[in-house]
């Protein structure tokens, strides 16, 4: 699994509401179909694809993998993120990935795995 971290401003105002960052997520599934969503908690919104009750679609298509995971700033970002990456065909969509292994500290990986079901 890649996950991948946006640049984000190192100063912050405390009086300001804090901005919760958001995922955009790539999965794998069993009949190798590639599942593209954004959600604030990856780990969770993967146990209820792989549970059954996430998305439709991946209840038609079981979740096998959880590919690549990349935070932005705010959800607006994210989706915007998302609708590219969905607009792809699924070559595409593999090279995006593959052009993302270079910037996957092995650290950040077993992490996110081992939160992972």
């Amino acid at each position: 699994m890649i996950k991948v971290q946006a640049n984000s401003s190192v100063t912050e105002d405390a009086s300001a509401p804090r901005q919760t960052a958001w995922f955009l997520y790539l999965i794998e599934c069993l009949d190798g179909s590639i599942y593209t969503g954004i959600a604030i908690d990856v780990a969770a919104r993967y146990a209820e694809h792989a549970s059954g009750k996430g998305a439709r679609y991946t209840r038609a298509h079981p979740p096998a993998r959880l590919l690549a995971s990349i935070e932005y700033p705010d959800r607006s970002s994210a989706a915007k993120a998302e609708y590219q990456i969905k607009q792809l065909k699924v070559a595409a969509k593999r090279k995006f990935i593959a052009g993302l292994i270079p910037c996957m500290p092995e650290s950040t990986a077993s992490a996110v795995a081992e939160k992972m079901p």
